[in-house]
């Protein structure tokens, strides 16, 4: 060729070279990889590390020891948390309110003793020592020694015998039945050797006569028509039975 296309060179027209199959593959040279630890996988533990000891398994704590008053309501609280009901305060305080009322009835129970005690004591001392009432009847019957029987008289200037029991009495501030028979069932009875001034001793049977006893066997009494109020000897007349008012 010659002018304007003299300068362009000619085109390599040779084809490629094919690889033979008998020519080796030559491979990219390999990169190194860095090994990091997986975030998700716990580092390997160096060969020299202590292997830690196997921690006992936790034991729960024993519950406290439960007060008595505190162990008596859980059967109540139990109960009602199995009925799905609603523990109110009185379940919870059931054991007080027993022990409340056991104490108030060992309360009663004492006072009742004390008041046994000092009855029994009372008791004794007015068989011992006989009424401290009937000995003050006793001594207002002896202001009316000299004054006149009369059949049904009731004081103060005459007196049938149970006429002056009742009045004496009534003097002292105790009220009488009007008859000796009736008399002889009031107060509390006496048996003969353990008579005491005041007694009320009545003779006869049926009873018919009464008389105050005043010691060493005498009574004090209004007796018979023509006799004033005077002390007799109590053995003149049969024994009926005795009462202390």
């Amino acid at each position: 060729m010659t002018g304007a296309f003299a300068a362009i060179p000619a085109a390599n027209t040779a084809a490629p070279a094919k690889p033979s199959d008998t020519q080796p593959m030559v491979s990219p040279p390999v990169q190194p990889v860095a090994l990091t630890a997986s975030p998700s996988a716990p580092a390997a533990r160096p060969a020299s590390a202590p292997v830690p000891a196997a921690q006992p398994a936790a034991v729960p704590a024993a519950p406290a020891a439960q007060p008595a008053e505190a162990t008596a309501v859980v059967p109540a609280v139990e109960k009602a948390a199995s009925k799905g009901g609603t523990v109110i305060a009185a379940d919870l305080h059931q054991t007080d309110a027993t022990q409340i009322a056991a104490l108030s009835r060992s309360v009663d129970m004492a006072a009742a003793q004390a008041a046994a005690a000092a009855e029994a004591a009372r008791k004794e001392a007015f068989i011992l020592r006989g009424s401290p009432t009937a000995q003050s009847a006793l001594e207002k019957a002896r202001t009316k020694l000299g004054v006149p029987y009369v059949w049904g008289a009731t004081g103060p200037s005459a007196f049938d015998c149970s006429g002056l029991v009742q009045w004496a009495f009534k003097q002292v501030g105790i009220n009488t039945p009007r008859v000796a028979a009736a008399q002889s069932t009031f107060g509390t009875p006496v048996d003969r050797k353990d008579l005491k001034p005041g007694d009320l001793v009545f003779f006869y049977s049926p009873v018919s006569h009464v008389g105050i006893y005043i010691g060493d066997n005498k009574i004090l009494h209004a007796s018979e028509p023509g006799q004033p109020v005077k002390i007799s000897n109590m053995s003149s007349f049969p024994f009926h039975n005795a009462r202390r008012v």
